[in-house]
């Protein structure tokens, strides 16, 4: 599991660990279900996705509509689902209609991350952003909190240089020299990630946001 993954994973055992067995869950976007040892406890999951993963158990497009009455549910979750949304004010709306009273909206967002799940891969949000598309969809208090930092960004974007490098057209002892160099790297990083924990509350990027919205 990536460095991303881990974290988002953390904030939802997190931000899920003090509601009940019993909450109503709707999951959206949910694919093959990452972060399934989030949702596990719980009762009452629906994991909608627009294509039929095992994981699933409603098969639907919710950009067009979520097929359930006002008020339905307690908690709706939107992990890496925003950003391959083409209307996200609409599908706010849509997810505020089904919430019950005082019901939380709940997910992650990738900030500095690579173009994925192309053609449909439409947005980067800010923390800012964020918060105007809530309060314009209907909701009321916002809490967002920075996933990721420099050295995981680094990461990330380091292994896919490697890996891109290693799936070219490179004669052997090229390869060899890459493969090398990588591993020197991901035992700098390794060193480094202990170093870099001194400087956390002053890093200025970060890798996304986790989000707990209240209707």
């Amino acid at each position: 599991m990536s460095d991303w993954k881990k974290d988002n994973l953390r904030f939802l055992l997190n931000k899920l660990g003090g509601y009940p067995d019993n909450f109503q869950i709707l999951d959206l976007g949910v694919g093959k279900d990452p972060f399934s040892e989030a949702t596990v406890r719980f009762k009452n999951v629906v994991k909608m996705d627009i294509l039929p993963y095992d994981a699933v158990n409603l098969v639907g497009d919710f950009n067009k509509g979520i097929p359930f009455k006002n008020n339905h549910f307690d908690c709706v979750l939107v992990n890496n689902v925003l950003e391959h949304c083409s209307t996200p004010p609409q599908l706010l709306r849509e997810i505020n209609r089904v919430l019950k009273p005082g019901g939380v909206l709940i997910g992650t967002v990738p900030f500095i991350i690579q173009i994925h799940q192309e053609p449909h891969d439409y947005f980067r949000y800010t923390e800012y952003c964020l918060r105007n598309l809530f309060k314009d969809a209907g909701f009321k208090d916002c809490s967002i909190n920075n996933l990721g930092h420099s050295l995981s960004i680094y990461n990330n974007f380091q292994g896919l240089f490697f890996w891109k490098l290693l799936n070219s057209p490179l004669n052997i002892f090229e390869k060899t020299l890459i493969k090398i160099i990588w591993k020197g790297q991901r035992i700098l990083i390794k060193l480094m990630g202990k170093i870099y924990q001194k400087c956390l509350q002053d890093d200025i990027l970060v890798q996304g946001y986790g989000f707990v919205v209240e209707k």
